[in-house]
């Protein structure tokens, strides 16, 4: 696959839309926090937008994963996200919310407004 197939999304990219081509890949890496529940919403579940490829689950990592775009359609990707502290470290106490609108098309069709 061309890497010119490939969307790439992280934490930076929050709050716009992200568009993907039918058959390309998309890769999620959230990091800087211990992220988990990646979830994926708007989806049919027999027919899905996004298909996970991989996923790794190791502890504090569920923000990295890979899709392939299936079909034509809108899905909004979300995860919420924790400080990462040593133990006996002073450790701040808060949860970001993070979400992320991602729409595949069928190759050459434009987005609508």
């Amino acid at each position: 696959m061309d890497p010119a197939d490939t969307l790439y999304i992280t934490e930076k990219s929050d709050s716009d839309v992200a568009v993907a081509s039918i058959g390309a890949i998309v890769n999620v890496k959230l990091s800087g926090l211990d992220w988990t529940d990646l979830k994926v919403t708007g989806e049919d579940d027999a027919n899905p937008v996004l298909r996970r490829k991989t996923m790794k689950q190791a502890s504090g990592d569920a923000g990295s994963v890979v899709f392939v775009a299936e079909r034509a359609g809108t899905v909004i990707l979300s995860a919420h996200g924790r400080a990462h502290c040593q133990p006996g470290q002073m450790c701040p106490h808060f949860v970001v919310a993070w979400t992320k609108t991602v729409t595949v098309t069928a190759c050459g069709q434009a987005v609508p407004p």
